[in-house]
């Protein structure tokens, strides 16, 4: 008699763990943020601008913002008809997160900016006010490197000043047109 509870008892027990199956439905996961890059300038108006960027225009109207891609693009923007600044800037996305139980849906990834100045002295920092931390600035005579790292701005952005005779610039440094938003092309 104990053979046969023993074996009641373990037929019951398989049974019984096959019916309790825990489910939990995880909610959709939350969409990733978009990338925006612009060009504008606080002092003195590029003379020209070049990206390799295929979301920016060729003439891209200063201070706006265009959708883009993330990724690592090359750009360069004359100063004078001479004297230019060449680099390249990584602009992400910040992703969406993990759906949760129950249903819960993931929250949305943060929106990227980032927005080139296009001074004649390069990137000026201190328009901006990042958290401790969350920037790191290496400036030399001719040179500039930023990193930030911060919900909504994550880019690095590195970029050196020279002339046309001491590097072939990429473009062909035609003055900017200015820009109205009646243009057809």
């Amino acid at each position: 008699m104990n053979h046969r509870n023993l074996i009641f008892l373990t037929v019951f027990s398989l049974v019984a763990f096959k019916s309790c199956i825990l489910h939990t439905d995880h909610g959709p996961d939350g969409r990733d943020g978009r990338a925006y890059f612009g060009v504008d300038y606080h002092f003195q108006p590029p003379y020209s601008y070049w990206d390799d960027n295929p979301y920016i225009p060729e003439n891209p109207a200063l201070g706006a913002f265009y959708e883009t891609l993330p990724g690592t693009y090359s750009f360069e923007y004359f100063v004078n008809p001479f004297d230019y600044w060449y680099g390249t800037y990584q602009i992400w996305i910040e992703r969406g997160t993990q759906g949760g139980p129950f249903g819960e849906e993931g929250l949305d990834g943060l929106n990227t900016y980032l927005m080139l100045y296009c001074d004649p002295d390069g990137w000026h920092e201190e328009f901006f006010s990042y958290p401790q931390g969350k920037a790191v600035i290496q400036r030399e005579k001719g040179y500039v490197k930023i990193k930030v790292d911060e919900p909504g701005h994550y880019f690095v952005l590195e970029m050196r000043l020279t002339d046309v005779l001491s590097r072939k610039p990429q473009s062909d440094a035609q003055p900017m047109r200015p820009f109205s938003f009646d243009q057809t092309r």
